[in-house]
C-alpha cells in the first residue's frame, strides 16, 4: 500500500510517498487478550454520566 500526500498543505509543489507492506499476525503472546479489560457498556454509561454532569452543572 502506498500513501500519496502534498506538502506543505494547500501548495502541490511536494510529495511524500509512505509505503507498507503486509505482515502476518502473531497468534499467540501479542497481548490481545488484555485489551479489552472494561465492560464496554460500562465505559459508555461512565462517559455519558460525566458529559451530563457538566452539561447540567
Amino acid at each position: 500500500m502506498t500513501l500519496v500526500t502534498c506538502t506543505p498543505y494547500g501548495i502541490n509543489s511536494h510529495r511524500l510517498l509512505v509505503r507498507g507492506h503486509r505482515v502476518p499476525n502473531a497468534l499467540e503472546g501479542d497481548g490481545s487478550e488484555d485489551a479489552s479489560l472494561f465492560d464496554r457498556n460500562l465505559v459508555a454509561i461512565v462517559i455519558a454520566g460525566t458529559i451530563l454532569f457538566f452539561l447540567v452543572g
